[in-house]
């Protein structure tokens, strides 16, 4: 089992996508190395960077075979070694809807100088696209559905006679901390909301998460208030618990009927009408100037 944090994921996808954005006609097929932790049998995926790959023509685009720049490499992993000393090279991503190739075992043999035996990770565009693939779940013996995610981890076997590589599906965990999971929420807030927008959207959804939850107390009360009427009346018995429970929560409302809040009101509304009356005069002197 191969765990791996969201911040992975989501690189690796927002590579994909500015690619595909940015130049429509080529492949999509981008490439960046995954760096982690280790500890004995535990590995975790924590964070990636992009790296420059050049494809080397060789007759037939099937029988290409993948460059690496070795020295924009090994200069970004210096740094992210400066930056974050914890964190070791692990393995290598592509976004490639194909299962391993030659040609991706040539690249893979090339990152095998840094780690002797990286991690290839492969995030399949088209599963992005067909919801109906990516939520495809199975359950475990404890009842956990398990959802299969669009980014397929292998580990490269070494064969010690012959000195092959072949790969092998390994399965793999999303792990989060508290931080993570509150930012990747914040993330999918604003995709629903068009990209974080203000205004009337920003209005409209606080009104309606407002109206939502005062639906859902007048619920509630109307609940309370149904089963006190049913004790009064002797058709339900009285649960003493349930209702110091209930007492206590009406205490907790503010009272609107004493002589304080009778008060404060008529000051607050006076204010009001006093702020709307200045604007009113304000607007009709400028006209008239």
């Amino acid at each position: 089992m191969r765990h791996s944090h969201p911040l992975v994921l989501l690189n690796v996808s927002d590579h994909f996508n500015r690619n595909r954005l940015q130049s429509p006609d080529s492949s999509g097929v981008v490439h960046g190395a995954i760096l982690g932790t280790q500890a004995g049998r535990r590995v975790e995926l924590v964070t990636s960077f992009e790296v420059k790959v050049h494809l080397l023509p060789a007759g037939a685009l099937d029988n290409a075979k993948y460059q690496l720049d070795i020295d924009l490499f090994t200069q970004r992993l210096s740094q992210y070694k400066t930056v974050f000393p914890e964190l070791d090279f692990l393995g290598w991503y592509a976004t490639t809807i194909t299962d391993p190739l030659a040609q991706d075992l040539d690249l893979h043999r090339q990152f095998m100088q840094f780690n002797e035996l990286p991690l290839y990770a492969r995030l399949d565009p088209t599963l992005l696209l067909m919801p109906s693939k990516t939520a495809a779940a199975t359950h475990g013996p404890d009842g956990a559905t398990t959802v299969r995610l669009p980014f397929i981890v292998y580990e490269g076997l070494l064969d010690p006679h012959s000195g092959d590589v072949t790969f092998a599906e390994v399965p793999i965990k999303v792990e989060t901390g508290e931080a993570e999971r509150v930012a990747v929420a914040g993330v999918a807030k604003d995709a629903g909301t068009g990209g974080g927008a203000s205004g009337p959207c920003t209005l409209i959804a606080h009104l309606t998460s407002q109206r939502n939850a005062l639906d859902m107390l007048q619920v509630r009360i109307k609940a309370l208030l149904a089963y006190v009427d049913a004790v009064r009346a002797g058709t339900v018995p009285a649960d003493h618990a349930l209702l110091r429970q209930i007492a206590s929560v009406t205490h907790q409302l503010p009272s609107i009927s004493g002589p304080q809040f009778a008060e404060q009101f008529a000051k607050d509304y006076s204010e009001v009408l006093l702020a709307l009356y200045l604007a009113v005069m304000t607007k009709t002197t400028q006209k008239n100037q």
